[in-house]
């Protein structure tokens, strides 16, 4: 009785781990997978449905916003912020939408 216990108790810490290790692995794998060349994502090759869908609906005036962002001193250091910081790649025409998108938003919000 005794050593059917602890083989149940050996085989319930086992089966555990081995969860335990599959879900670490799943928070590395899953966004790996999920970038990967293979998915067409995370290339830096989207069309521009796929950009709208993922960033959303380019605002009015969000064109002159960006060539204002780019002409910027505080755009550049932001951008280069980005570069340094960031595990993962940011495309700068995403990150310049995002930019400009944000402006727009805080000035028709008042802010």
């Amino acid at each position: 009785m005794e050593e059917e216990r602890k083989a149940r108790d050996r085989w319930l810490i086992l089966a555990a781990i081995a969860l335990s290790l599959l879900l670490v692995g799943s928070c590395f794998a899953i966004p790996y997978l999920l970038t990967s060349s293979g998915s067409g994502k995370g290339t830096g090759k989207a069309t521009g449905t796929e950009r709208e869908a993922a960033t959303g609906p380019t605002l009015p005036g969000q064109e002159e916003l960006e060539r204002l962002l780019l002409d910027s001193d505080a755009y550049a250091r932001a951008s280069r912020i980005v570069e340094q910081n960031y595990v993962d790649e940011v495309e700068d025409n995403r990150l310049l939408e995002a930019a400009a998108r944000g402006m727009r938003r805080m000035a028709m919000e008042g802010e």
